[in-house]
């Protein structure tokens, strides 16, 4: 499906749809905060796009994300900076609200809604390509560095934040109750992760 909203353009594909569709037929309460707390993070990023004057081109809606497509231009450093960082700012402000309003008003939707942003926070900090974590390592590596060596590091950082991520789900899911979908996460930054460098090398 592809439609257009003033200069952007939006792209949901097929696969996006099918998975939206399961996720709300066998929601258990926790995959729609799941996906409006998504969609706050990078609304964040796309109004901190807004704000430093940066054209957004795409927004693609995938399986495993949602992809923005920037105007590649030189933009200072704190910028960047501040376009990365605003989903991960978002999410903890949001879980701050809402484990306030949760010990206010003491209701389950308040905490799923402060768990959820919780640990998309905790994910996205993580220093892994793909992720926001990851995108800030470079950008300082990049700074500090030098863009080759600011791969070669965060090529390392990534792969090993991946195994961990993994062992530790694989322990969550088989000590706590069986979900595998920190692994599954893992494991797909983990291929994604390869397959960039090799795209880059």
């Amino acid at each position: 499906m592809h439609f257009k909203i003033g200069a952007v353009h939006w792209h949901i594909s097929f696969l996006f749809c099918i998975l939206l569709s399961l996720m709300l037929l066998f929601d258990s309460g926790f995959m729609v905060p799941t996906m409006l707390t998504v969609c706050a993070h990078e609304s964040a990023h796309l109004l901190a796009m807004y704000c430093c004057a940066v054209k957004v081109e795409a927004v693609r809606l995938e399986p495993f994300g949602i992809i923005i497509e920037k105007q590649d231009e030189e933009m200072p450093f704190s910028s960047q900076f501040m376009i990365t960082a605003a989903g991960c700012i978002l999410n903890f402000l949001l879980a701050v609200l809402f484990l306030f309003l949760y010990f206010c008003k003491q209701t389950e939707v308040h905490f799923t809604l402060f768990a959820v942003n919780v640990l998309l926070f905790s994910l996205n900090v993580l220093p892994i390509d793909g992720l926001d974590g990851g995108q800030l390592l470079t950008l300082f590596l990049i700074k500090r560095k030098g863009m080759q060596k600011a791969r070669t590091i965060g090529k390392k950082v990534s792969l090993c934040c991946c195994v961990l991520l993994f062992i530790s789900g694989a322990i969550i899911c088989f000590k706590i109750r069986f979900n595998p979908s920190i692994c599954l996460i893992s494991f797909v930054l983990f291929v994604q992760t390869l397959l960039k460098n090799m795209n880059c090398n």
